[in-house]
């Protein structure tokens, strides 16, 4: 995936010198955030290069690229095996603990509901609260 990317011109989060980004791609188009910030934008012949690209690989698809019956079960099974896990990390109820933390998100328009989290959902929110982000320093109310 990663090559296949950086040769159409998307830079790779994985690349990156501080913080590695695995599933992160991205076509800044030579221009920083900064740039984003202070209103430059890619020039239109940079759209048009980049959707000529992207337009190549999808016209050049082949048989060759459909999946073989091995892999489609093989992609299948993962896919049941992704729903369970999911399933399974999902808490019924917002644990004690981090009631308070989701209601202050909630407030803040982080969440728009707090069912169904998984216990690093809550823990991660919790750690949010506490140190401040929805507005609420050490989570109090």
């Amino acid at each position: 995936m990663v090559a296949a990317a950086k040769r159409i011109g998307w830079d790779w989060g994985g690349d990156w010198r501080s913080f590695k980004d695995y599933p992160h791609f991205e076509m800044t188009f030579g221009l920083s955030t900064a740039d984003y910030r202070a209103g430059k934008r890619p020039k239109q012949t940079q759209l048009n290069v980049a959707m000529t690209k992207i337009d190549a690989l999808q016209t050049n698809k082949s048989e060759d690229d459909e999946m073989t019956t091995e892999e489609k079960a093989a992609f299948k099974a993962l896919q049941d095996r992704v729903i369970a896990l999911e399933s399974a990390n999902k808490l019924a109820k917002v644990p004690a603990w981090a009631e308070r933390a989701c209601v202050n998100a909630k407030a803040a328009g982080a969440l728009d509901t707090a069912n169904d989290g998984s216990y690093d959902f809550y823990r991660m929110i919790t750690v949010l609260d506490r140190a401040g982000v929805f507005g609420m320093k050490g989570g109090a109310a």
